[in-house]
């Protein structure tokens, strides 16, 4: 039932208490009034009876006096006696209520009227026999008779009184009575107001205030409890879905700012690792550090790294001593090709794999490529809760940004410093790494050489053949270079057709070797030109050691490079070491001392 409703019955029963209380009310006071009055009547007649026997009964005995001792002073209260007493009954005869006493006063006014006449005529000239017969007619006729009938209406009346007191009597128990039924009834009516205004307005409105109230303070597990049906009802069961939605849109915010706060984390560790990649240049260092951060950004226990290009794999990782037979066993795949054939290859599983002491749970991949041509595969294993499918995303997301970004940065790295056209380092990287080399030569007191290789009458080939033969002739040379040095050796393009090689911890006889396998590399090497004919050409090259040649950079590179410029003058095609140089002048400047002499 709606509120309204409820309020309107309400008010529909106070107004029908209080109509009930005033009919009543008026009911009962009319009764009582209509007993009071009645009772009043019968006691007015009562008094006029009473006042009219005495009247009567004083005239008579006057009469009576009048007939032993007449006087004039009797007489004339006997006169005024009947006079009083026709006025008397003149007076009163209204106020009567009772129809037979009226009629009896109006007999009687006329029996005094001519009982007035009578007297008056005796009293004027009285005789004893016509007064006593007077006496006697008026005994019979008016004085028996009117106080026989009022000793009949006063016993009349007595009962009435009686009658009329019972009467009245009840009629106070019945106001009463109906007082105490209106008072008991008002009670009941309010009473049961009050139990469904507290037990369906005032409990209800009470237990939303508290529970809106813990509602409010973040308590959206309470739920008010309001069993009518009525605007209270749909109040309450709209706080309760209110705080269900509410509810639901905090755990929807929870779940949104855990995603935003995992986003977030995942940019965080992507912005370091691209932060350290760009002051990084040893890319075997990045690739460790991808495998490390991948790890922790899904806390998992080890991450690893498969570097592939060519068909050669490298594998870096939190823990050393994994191969590839292992990882192929983790991922359930033969060899590394079958990966990385695939376009996009992914793998999210739960495993019971022991290897070399490393016990496998679970595992997550996925394989990465770069426009650069790299390639690489990033795997993590046992993380505690498994791997979920938001976990590859993440992992996805984190390693195409991050490989690529070390894609790029190993491009540009190889462009700063390399020459773009052989491939060596170019002069920069020379000039940085002689300067490490010569501090580390310095501090472990090792010895280190240059070579400084210039291909003979490259000029005038490159007029005969044209730049782009040229060119290919220089890359021909690099790569012979590279094929026929140590790992450890540095190769860079110093300018135009030369080259410079730095080769550290090493002898004179080593180095000299290492020169002279150059040149004869290239010496036997065979070119064909674009019209399919073979040529060849030479290298003239010039060592400098360091610290015997020198302990200064500039100085050691100016060596090098003299013994180049007589290696040119004395016949190309041919190796010089610094000293040699040294000699070749001193006996040129003795012959030129014995010529003079």
């Amino acid at each position: 039932m709606r509120l309204k409703k409820k309020f309107d019955i309400a008010v529909l029963a106070t107004f029908v208490l209080l109509v009930t209380v005033v009919v009543t009310s008026l009911y009962t006071t009319r009764v009582l009034s209509q007993k009071t009055s009645k009772l009043a009547n019968v006691s007015t007649d009562m008094n006029f009876y009473t006042i009219l026997a005495t009247k009567l009964t004083d005239l008579r005995l006057k009469l009576r006096i009048y007939e032993n001792m007449p006087s004039e002073k009797l007489r004339l209260e006997i006169e005024k006696d009947i006079n009083s007493l026709s006025r008397f009954t003149a007076t009163v005869k209204e106020s009567i209520s009772d129809k037979d006493a009226k009629e009896r006063i109006v007999l009687l006014n006329k029996e005094i009227s001519e009982l007035r006449s009578i007297i008056s005529d005796i009293l004027k000239s009285p005789e004893e026999d016509s007064y006593r017969r007077f006496l006697i007619d008026v005994e019979d006729k008016l004085f028996i008779p009117v106080l026989e009938t009022i000793e009949e209406y006063r016993d009349r009346g007595f009962s009435k009184i009686e009658k009329t007191k019972k009467e009245v009597e009840i009629a106070k128990r019945f106001v009463m009575f109906s007082f105490i039924l209106t008072f008991v009834v008002i009670v009941i009516i309010f009473g049961f107001m009050r139990q469904i205004v507290v037990g369906r307005i005032i409990s209800p409105i009470i237990d939303i205030n508290k529970t809106s109230g813990l509602m409010a303070e973040g308590d959206l597990d309470k739920e008010i409890r309001v069993s009518s049906r009525d605007e209270l009802g749909e109040l309450a069961n709209n706080f309760n879905l209110l705080a269900a939605s509410l509810k639901d849109k905090i755990a929807d915010l929870k779940t949104s700012i855990q995603r935003e706060q995992k986003v977030i984390r995942e940019l965080t560790i992507l912005n370091e690792f691209i932060g350290y990649i760009s002051s990084e240049i040893e890319i075997e260092t990045l690739f460790e550090r991808f495998a490390e951060r991948a790890r922790d950004l899904l806390k998992a226990e080890h991450g690893f790294f498969v570097a592939y290009d060519k068909g050669v794999c490298k594998i870096f990782g939190t823990i050393k001593g994994i191969d590839e037979s292992m990882i192929c066993k983790i991922l359930n795949v033969d060899t590394f090709e079958t990966i990385f054939s695939e376009e996009f290859f992914r793998f999210n599983r739960t495993l019971q794999l022991k290897l070399d002491g490393i016990e496998v749970k679970n595992a997550v991949a996925i394989g990465v490529k770069a426009t650069t041509g790299l390639q690489g595969l990033i795997i993590l294993i046992n993380k505690e809760e498994g791997f979920t499918q938001d976990d590859e995303d993440s992992l996805f997301n984190f390693a195409f940004q991050a490989f690529h970004t070390i894609s790029l940065h190993s491009e540009l790295t190889r462009l700063a410093t390399t020459d773009g056209l052989t491939g060596l380092y170019n002069h920069r990287m020379f000039q940085e790494r002689l300067t490490e080399e010569i501090l580390r030569a310095k501090r472990y007191k090792r010895k280190l050489f240059i070579l400084m290789i210039d291909i003979d009458h490259f000029k005038k080939f490159n007029d005969m053949y044209g730049h782009q033969t040229g060119d290919e002739v220089l890359k021909t040379v690099a790569r012979i270079i590279k094929e026929n040095i140590r790992s450890i050796d540095f190769a860079a393009r110093y300018g135009g057709e030369e080259f410079v090689i730095i080769l550290p911890d090493t002898e004179c006889r080593n180095a000299l070797t290492v020169a002279e396998r150059l040149r004869k590399a290239v010496e036997n090497f065979s070119f064909f030109l674009k019209d399919g004919t073979k040529t060849k050409i030479t290298i003239s090259i010039g060592i400098a050691c360091y610290p015997e040649d020198s302990v200064d950079k500039d100085d050691l590179i100016k060596k090098a490079d003299k013994a180049l410029y007589h290696a040119k003058q004395t016949g190309r095609n041919r190796t010089v070491l610094y000293k040699d140089v040294c000699k070749s002048d001193e006996t040129i400047s003795t012959d030129k001392d014995k010529k003079i002499q």
